[in-house]
């Protein structure tokens, strides 16, 4: 980046904070670097113009200056979201493989290329496929990875997918019924060699319990964490470094997010890079968030709470999902009904919602497919992954945020 330009983009940083001061912003002081006679009160038009040659230069220290001044001011420099976020499938591709109830979609950076690629785990013969991502969004039959791994298909055997070991790349980790847990790490290249780590950590394997992977101490690597339906109490355990995890637990028992019908999410709400908690009443649309201390644990108590009376659950199809789908790096809500309707409601400065910000009649994605939300091509958005069991289709909404 030129002097000129980073100059410039110092010299308007200087101006926005003078602003939220309350102070005259002196454009003329601060925008150029020509020699003190020579200076001027910059015009309209040419103020325009230095506002364009930024974005040309493609210089992301706009978005680190973003940050520091929302921290600073404690008010919201993020751009404003499009009014059409998804318009429906951008490709579609007729696959005649990876058919059936018995095949499972995920996604994850298995390469590490910045773009999330497309895994289909076979749940009776533990084979695994991967479909990575080209650099536009878009998945071809040319850059795949298989193999007969016959693993994580044993009886109440579930797989996840995070990245355990903090190198960017997306793993595999099973963990069934009886408490074991085996991780696969990805290679290089973003393939697998089998499992080398094992250990039984005898945890979270009842049928009132539920597992989620997330870094919630904001370390690079993704945790684990056990959330009992019942009652509400959570248990965490952290990754190590090298991508294991052992049996010593954070543990809270308080009621927080309880029963079958408050359901349990997790994402980076407040934009703090730790994975906080989100609690949904899908009855009466009751919002709940529980945002993730600086070493990763929680207070057992709601940080933000509202009824939103938004994604009631009127039948089996309407689902709740969470994704960054306007690029401020805090994750937002989705709601999907089985008629084709989707809603978004966009996290604000503190991990906070409102009513929906965005609607479509979609008429995309019927509800006997299968819905992923993921990065496909690493624009910062997160896109929507449609993949039909029936037949083999995978279909891609890309996200139209600018």
């Amino acid at each position: 980046m030129s002097s000129d330009v980073y100059h410039r983009l110092y010299g308007l940083f200087r101006c926005v904070v003078l602003f939220f001061s309350a102070d005259p912003c002196p454009f003329a002081k601060v925008l150029f670097r020509e020699e003190e006679s020579d200076r001027q009160e910059p015009t309209e038009s040419s103020i325009s113009t230095i506002s364009e040659r930024e974005e040309q230069e493609g210089n992301n220290m706009s978005a680190i200056y973003g940050s520091v001044l929302e921290q600073l001011t404690g008010k919201s420099l993020s751009k404003k979201a499009s009014s059409d976020v998804f318009l429906g499938a951008n490709y579609k591709m007729d696959m005649s493989f990876c058919i059936g109830s018995h095949q499972k979609a995920f996604t994850g950076d298995f390469n590490g290329d910045g773009d999330a690629d497309l895994l289909f785990h076979d749940t009776t013969t533990g084979a695994k496929r991967i479909y990575y991502a080209t650099y536009s969004g878009s998945f071809t039959g040319d850059q795949t990875w298989k193999r007969e791994m016959s693993w994580c298909h044993h009886s109440g055997a579930q797989l996840y997918i995070g990245d355990f070991n903090g190198d960017d790349r997306s793993d595999m980790l099973c963990h069934d019924t009886a408490g074991k847990i085996w991780i696969s790490w990805a290679q290089p290249g973003g393939t697998f060699i089998g499992t080398p780590w094992y250990y039984y950590i005898n945890w979270c394997k009842s049928s009132n319990e539920q597992l989620f992977v997330a870094d919630f101490n904001g370390d690079g690597r993704d945790d684990l964490l056990c959330h009992t339906i019942s009652n509400g109490y959570k248990t965490i355990t952290y990754a190590k470094e090298g991508g294991t995890f052992s049996a010593s637990f954070w543990k809270i028992s308080k009621n927080w997010c309880v029963g079958s019908r408050q359901i349990l999410f997790t994402g980076d709400f407040n934009g703090d890079r730790r994975a906080d908690m989100l609690c949904h009443e899908d009855s009466g649309g009751t919002i709940s968030v529980a945002l993730a201390s600086m070493s990763g644990t929680f207070t057992g108590s709601s940080s933000w709470w509202k009824t939103l009376n938004w994604c009631k659950k009127t039948n089996s199809y309407t689902k709740l999902r969470v994704g960054d789908f306007n690029k401020d790096r805090r994750d937002d809500i989705m709601c999907t009904d089985y008629s084709g309707p989707w809603w978004i409601s966009y996290s604000v400065q503190g991990g906070s919602f409102s009513t929906h910000n965005w609607y479509r009649k979609a008429g995309w994605c019927s509800y006997s497919n299968q819905v992923l939300i993921a990065d496909v091509n690493g624009d910062g958005a997160d896109d929507l992954l449609c993949y039909h069991p029936s037949d083999g289709i995978k279909e891609i909404a890309l996200n139209r945020q600018p």
